[in-house]
């Protein structure tokens, strides 16, 4: 066992944001395309929203409620991070707009709407954002920043970002750096992340 968090007795609680860094080929990818320019090497490439005290939403080829503990491999770093002064009533909008996203498939356009625009960004040397804003935001079909951008919309929160445009590693940023007082760290296995920089 890698880690232990309930050994740990951590207590995570409904919109706790989790992001996941992962060794994979496809985690490589995303992490490389994801990366603006000018940007320090990006770390996540995935993110999800804890629901219960070991249970998250995410977006993988469908959006569903698994156990946390399945990121308890060798191949895998996360960060867990709670948004400090959420209400209970806040937490109840993020934990209900969660679970309205169960069961829906994945966006896979989104995905290559990001390539879309990631490619048109680095041709014209100029933040493109047209496919993610305005071609391929439908609600219906999220990735898995998207899930967790759209839950904390519902609260008046975003990540530095149009919630169209969030991407794991901008939700990773507005915690580890933009707004890093607003946040509190959980728990991290930070092997060789710079997760806690400074």
């Amino acid at each position: 066992m890698k880690w232990d968090i309930i050994g740990k007795q951590l207590i995570f609680e409904p919109g706790d944001i989790v992001c996941v860094h992962t060794k994979g080929l496809i985690s490589r990818l995303i992490r490389k395309f994801t990366r603006s320019k000018g940007e320090e090497p990006t770390i996540f490439n995935h993110v999800g929203i804890m629901v219960h005290r070991i249970h998250l939403v995410e977006a993988l080829r469908r959006v569903y409620v698994n156990r946390l503990t399945r990121y308890n491999t060798p191949s895998c770093e996360i960060l867990i991070a709670r948004r400090k002064g959420l209400s209970e009533n806040q937490k109840t909008i993020l934990l209900d707009k969660a679970f309205d996203y169960v069961g829906r498939d994945y966006g896979f356009l989104k995905i290559f709407g990001h390539s879309l625009d990631c490619f048109l960004t680095k041709i014209f040397k100029s933040e493109i954002s047209f496919f993610r804003t305005k071609v391929f935001k439908m609600d219906r079909y999220p990735i898995c920043s998207w899930v967790v951008a759209w839950c904390y919309d519902k609260i008046g929160i975003n990540f530095g970002v149009e919630k169209e445009r969030c991407q794991p590693d901008d939700i990773a940023d507005d915690i580890l750096q933009h707004n890093r007082d607003k946040y509190e760290i959980l728990f991290a296995t930070d092997s060789d992340l710079r997760v806690f920089p400074g």
